[in-house]
């Protein structure tokens, strides 16, 4: 079986650069300064067989990126995206046509939001 932690740990490696400690699964500790991200499995997809034999796995993420700025969140979330893209084989990156840019009122930050397909094999 894949290891459950393998997409979670890549994400937070392709993010640290980014945001250093400021990375978070589902929600930021309260008084998190921006910016800062946030990441979560939004679906799964337990096992997919290849033409060749090889069985793989895919996990949905949605990775939020929230700042002060406007214009900050924006090249933020676009490093974010690039970061997810360089994540190394065995794990496939897709980035999905869900990308959302908003002023969150209630934490009153702008938010972008990405989601992707992260491929991996089933072991």
């Amino acid at each position: 079986m894949t290891d459950p932690t393998s997409v979670p740990k890549a994400v937070v490696a392709a993010l640290t650069p980014i945001f250093g400690v400021n990375v978070y699964p589902k929600i930021a500790p309260d008084g998190t300064l921006p910016p800062f991200a946030i990441y979560g499995g939004v679906g799964h997809t337990p096992e997919v067989t290849l033409s060749d034999g090889i069985p793989i796995e895919s996990e949905r993420v949605q990775i939020d990126v929230y700042a002060e700025g406007y214009l900050e969140a924006r090249t933020l979330a676009q490093s974010a995206i690039d970061a997810m893209l360089a994540i190394a084989a065995p794990i496939v990156v897709v980035p999905l046509e869900t990308k959302q840019e908003v002023f969150d009122g209630e934490v009153k930050l702008y938010r972008s939001t990405q989601d992707f397909n992260i491929w991996q094999p089933r072991s």
